[in-house]
This record gives C-alpha cells, sequence and structure tokens, in this order.
C-alpha cells in the first residue's frame, strides 16, 4: 500500500522535473544566443593582452602608452576586411584597453585561445555557460537539493538573474571562476582524502591568483577544517593553495618575461582612474554607495571586522564526525560575500560570487519548520528577500529608482541579510553539532 500511495508523488517529481529541465534548456538556449550576439567587451581586453605579449613585444601592459598602442592596435587590425564584425565592434567599444587584471589572469586566458577572435570567443562564452550550469546544479546537489529544485534554481537564475545577464552582455570571468570555485568546495568535501585536499587547495590558489577577490575562500575553508581539528586536511589543503598559487606565479612570469609584471599589476590597481569606475557605469558596490570616495581607506579593516564573525561561528563547534558539506559550502560562500560588501569595486556580474551563500542558505531554510514569527523571519522571509535581492530583475521596473542607486542599495541590503543568515547557519550547524 505504502508503494502505491507513494506512487503518484514520484510520477509528479518526474513530470516536475523534466519540465523544469525544459525550462532550463530553453533558457540556457536564450542566453546562448543573447551571449553570441555580444562583442564580449571584457574578453576582448582579456583576449588582446595575451595576443599583444606574444605577438608585439607588449612587456608591460599596465602602463599607460601601452593601452592606447594596443587598443589602437587592434582597432586597426580589426578594420580589416578579414577581421569578423565581432572583434571590429569590440575593438571600437575598446580603443584605449581598461587593464587592471592580474598576469595570471592574461596568461590563463591566452593559453586556451587560438589568435581567432570569432573562434576564441566562442570558446569561451561555452566554458562560460557550461561552468555555470555545473557550478550551480553541483553546489546544490552537494548541499542536498534534489534534481527538481536543483533545475528549478537554474531556471530562476538564468531567466531571471542580473548578474548572469550583465555576465552575458560583456563575457567577463566571473561564470568560470565560480566553477573553479565550485569543484575546489566540492573536493574539500571529500573528507581527509589527501589528493582532494591538495587539489581543491590547488584550485583555491589558483583562483586566487586569476582574480584576488576570493582569498577569502579558501581561509574559511581551510577554517573548517582546522575547525573540526583535521589538521591533516589542514596541511594537505595549505599545501595545494601554496602549490597551486606558486605554479601561477611562475607560469606567467615566464609568459610576461618578468616576474616583475606582478608588481606592475599591484602598481597599476593604485592608478585606477576614478573616471572608469563610476555608479553611472555600473559599479555597484555598497560601500561606494555609503562612503563616496572615502571607502577606499575603508575596505581592508572592515572586511577584517566583517572575516572575524564567520571565524568565530566556524571555531564555535566542536569535532563533527557527520561531517556536512553544507558548512564548507556557507563558508566558502561567507568569503565571497564578505569580499563583495567590502570590496571598492563590484560590477553587476561579480553578483554572481553571492550565488554559493544563496544555495546554502535557501537549502537550510528547505529542511527547517518555521514557527512563530522569528521563524518565518529566518526561514521564510527573509531567505526570499535575499533572493529576490540578488535576482535585481524582477523588481527593477516598478521600484522606480535610477539604476546607480537602486542596485547598491537592493543588492547590498540582500548580500547584509545572507551575511547574517550564513553566520546564524555556521552557529546552528555548530549547536546541532555540540548537541
Amino acid at each position: 500500500m505504502s508503494a502505491r500511495k507513494e506512487q503518484p508523488s514520484n510520477v509528479a517529481q518526474r513530470v516536475a522535473s523534466s519540465a523544469l529541465l525544459l525550462i532550463a534548456g530553453f533558457a540556457l538556449i536564450a542566453a546562448w544566443n543573447t551571449g553570441q550576439s555580444k562583442p564580449g567587451i571584457d574578453y576582448y581586453q582579456f583576449w588582446v593582452v595575451g595576443e599583444a605579449i606574444e605577438h608585439d613585444a607588449v612587456t608591460n601592459p599596465y602602463r599607460d602608452f601601452e593601452r592606447a598602442r594596443m587598443g589602437a592596435l587592434y582597432l586597426e587590425r580589426s578594420a580589416r576586411q578579414a577581421a569578423s564584425p565581432r572583434q571590429h565592434q569590440a575593438a571600437s567599444r575598446r580603443p584605449v584597453l581598461e587593464t587592471y587584471s592580474t598576469p595570471f589572469l592574461y596568461a590563463a586566458i591566452h593559453a586556451l585561445a587560438s589568435g581567432d577572435y570569432d573562434r576564441d570567443f566562442t570558446r569561451w562564452h561555452a566554458l562560460s555557460l557550461v561552468g555555470f550550469v555545473a557550478a550551480v546544479v553541483g553546489l546544490a546537489r552537494l548541499v542536498g537539493f534534489g534534481w527538481t529544485a536543483a533545475l528549478a534554481l537554474l531556471a530562476t537564475l538564468v531567466a531571471g538573474s542580473a548578474p548572469f545577464q550583465s555576465e552575458l552582455q560583456v563575457a567577463n570571468v566571473n561564470r568560470v571562476q565560480l566553477a573553479v570555485l565550485a569543484l575546489g568546495v566540492a573536493l574539500s568535501c571529500r573528507r581527509r582524502d589527501a589528493t582532494h585536499n591538495l587539489a581543491a587547495g590547488a584550485l583555491f590558489g589558483a583562483c586566487a591568483m586569476f582574480k584576488p577577490n576570493v582569498v577569502l575562500v579558501a581561509l574559511f575553508v581551510v577554517a573548517v577544517s582546522a575547525a573540526r581539528r583535521d589538521w591533516p586536511s589542514v596541511a594537505q589543503q595549505c599545501t595545494g593553495i601554496a602549490a597551486g598559487a606558486l605554479l601561477c606565479f611562475a607560469a606567467s612570469s615566464f609568459f610576461f618575461g618578468s616576474a616583475s609584471c606582478w608588481l606592475d599589476w599591484m602598481t597599476s590597481l593604485q592608478m585606477i582612474p576614478a573616471g572608469i569606475i563610476t555608479a553611472s557605469l555600473g559599479n555597484y558596490a555598497a560601500l561606494v554607495f555609503l562612503f563616496g570616495e572615502q571607502a577606499t581607506a575603508y575596505g581592508l579593516p572592515l572586511a577584517i571586522a566583517a572575516s572575524v564573525p564567520v571565524g568565530a561561528a566556524i571555531f564555535s563547534g566542536r569535532e563533527n564526525e557527520a561531517f556536512d558539506p553544507l558548512r564548507v559550502v556557507t563558508a566558502a560562500g561567507l568569503g565571497c560575500v564578505v569580499f563583495l560588501l567590502t570590496a571598492n569595486l563590484v560590477w553587476e556580474h561579480y553578483m554572481l560570487l553571492a550565488i554559493p551563500l544563496l544555495i546554502s542558505v535557501l537549502r537550510d531554510a528547505s529542511t527547517k519548520q518555521a514557527s512563530g514569527w522569528r521563524g518565518w523571519l529566518s526561514l521564510r522571509i527573509l531567505p526570499g528577500a535575499a533572493l529576490l535581492g540578488v535576482l535585481a530583475t524582477p523588481t527593477f521596473g516598478i521600484a522606480g529608482l535610477p539604476h546607480e542607486v537602486y542596485f547598491p542599495v537592493v543588492q547590498g541590503s540582500a548580500l547584509m541579510v545572507l551575511y547574517g543568515l550564513g553566520i546564524a547557519q555556521l552557529r546552528g550547524e555548530a549547536r546541532r553539532t555540540d548537541s
């Protein structure tokens, strides 16, 4: 009898999963077509720097002279009859390059390039889309979501997410970055497996050298192992991080011809013109919205201050034999969110980094019963508000606010909610562990 009673629900679940698979599939096809219709102005800059270093004797792409020279040189080349319309459109919109990314980012993207912009852009677009799908579905499944819920979340993020749509518009690196982080987190959840811990650490180290906005992710994930007194895993992860970072440093220095490229990059970060990172152009950093030009002075102290409660929450429990991957995902997600809250530069597509914590918060809420107003607030209202805030698109049209106000306020508030819920989740897990 029980089998017969369960059968209709199983059928309904399969129907729902199939329907959501179709919806997600159509959303991804639309995303593919949208991305293919764009010139990829961010990817173009990454692509040009690698080409110019290899073929045009550029040794320091961080100098103003070389930014202008590379832009003019590749604009002229794109105007030739053999060049693609996409390349010419991107070159026309980037007559002077804005080169502030790490040497390893340029070296890594060039390693995947063939020299044909159309072909390379299509490859990057495909890699980014596949990586995003793998990251979202993989993290959702890792924390315990079923296939139906994972597909529903994927369809929502692809069809109604402002960060995802922004990434499609410019073809930046955040989807790939999210995929690498998700793989590192998944490997970290293979408890006391030396190979997986070393590989996870290497991925975190490489990801930090690619873009240093994820340094706290590596720190918090290692802290989870330390809090459980799993010292072999701590040593293996730290060894992997150091090895991955060193390898990326060596590879990029070799590509640039000198290790001084890293000093050139760090110097360039201190000289970013204020006029190219304004809110009107899409810098929606909540810190800049609140403090304006003074935000630079507050970023590092606030990042340290925001990390203290995270560390306290991670270390508030005892060693847990029933290891829960949700704890690792939450810690990694908090590493991303602390950066987003305290950075001086947050383009809309950077908000894709909020997805790991969003997934863990939604999963935690879905497994608990809401009772009383506090339960409804923490398990239904706040997670729902955080989801809408990160998506941003569903409420933008009815808010009646200019984009330079709407996005910092709405998404900044969503990040604060996620930060609080993530810490509460870690502490709640610690209390369950103690009991």
